[in-house]
């Protein structure tokens, strides 16, 4: 999804005091807390990526760019992308972003990321870009992990974010960069939470909350069932969102253009994601032997 995207280093363990003190030595560029929780592919592990070219720490320059910049996490935390590739004001002519340096900028936005939770904003249109334009000249199921992963992904500095709001039963996990979209997920969750009928069926299950994934991303039709204790985990993907989203997502971003506008400014995405809901979770009742849900679901009003 189009998005701006992110959030702040863990602390180091603070060193004991004496003559062998190592208080001086950099801190370590252990993943981010918040980027964990979210980019959780095996392909963002720096150690069981190394082998693996399409990796953004794999192969070779991955891997330089990454040991580059394992110790110097208090830079990174003041530096931009172009600061971390020390380009100039008109990298190499491309509006979009560095083409000859796909590589690098692709591993330099996910260290970064993966470091201090955030990327700035023409940073994040160069790492989109990079991606966008390596996949079309080597199409790759990792590469289309990674940009769905991006896009769904909050980004913002670390002073501009705030505790998150409390929600009800159900929660509808797409990413937080998309301003439109995700307050659409969130008036839809309260509507759902308040609503006599929906709050009743709820009140059937055994599940104390429901996380509903819809994979934006995906072409093909599917849903997906877990269990994380008392949490019922539903993903699920429809052709037709997908490939508005592909197409939404597929355009060049340049530094100098305004962010992509929300997925909710295409006239059928809020009729596909309501549609994905409700079939997602009358196959999850019925996999689950749980009653029949509502067909429809309540207005939802700012």
């Amino acid at each position: 999804m189009p998005i701006d995207l992110i959030l702040v280093g863990m602390p180091a363990d603070r060193p004991s005091s004496g003559e062998n003190s190592e208080s001086s030595k950099p801190r370590q560029a252990s993943a981010h807390p918040d980027f964990a929780a979210h980019f959780t592919s095996v392909i963002y592990d720096p150690d069981d990526s190394a082998n693996d070219e399409t990796a953004p720490f794999g192969g070779d320059e991955g891997a330089d760019v990454y040991a580059g910049w394992t110790e110097r996490v208090d830079e990174l935390e003041r530096l931009t992308l172009r600061g971390m590739l020390e380009l100039d004001d008109d990298p190499s002519g491309a509006k979009s972003g560095p083409a000859d340096l796909d590589e690098t900028t692709i591993a330099a936005g996910f260290v970064h990321l993966r470091t201090t939770g955030w990327i700035d904003r023409e940073g994040a249109s160069w790492l989109r870009a990079a991606l966008v334009r390596t996949d079309r000249d080597n199409p790759d199921a990792e590469f289309a992990t990674m940009l769905q992963d991006l896009a769904t992904y909050s980004n913002s500095p670390p002073r501009a974010r705030r505790p998150p709001a409390k929600r009800g039963w159900i929660r509808i996990q797409v990413g937080a960069g998309d301003g439109p979209l995700t307050r659409w997920c969130r008036q839809t969750e309260k509507a759902m939470d308040v609503d006599d009928a929906w709050s009743a069926w709820w009140s059937t299950t055994p599940f104390s909350k429901l996380d509903f994934y819809p994979y934006l991303w995906d072409v093909d039709a599917r849903v997906s069932l877990e269990e994380e204790g008392e949490v019922l985990v539903v993903l699920a993907s429809a052709p037709a969102l997908g490939r508005i989203t592909r197409e939404h997502l597929g355009g060049v971003v340049t530094s100098e253009s305004p962010p992509l506008p929300s997925l909710m400014t295409l006239p059928k995405i809020p009729d596909l994601l309501i549609s994905l809901l409700l079939s997602a979770l009358h196959s999850a009742a019925s996999r689950k032997q749980l009653q029949t849900p509502p067909d429809h679901l309540p207005s939802y009003a700012d």
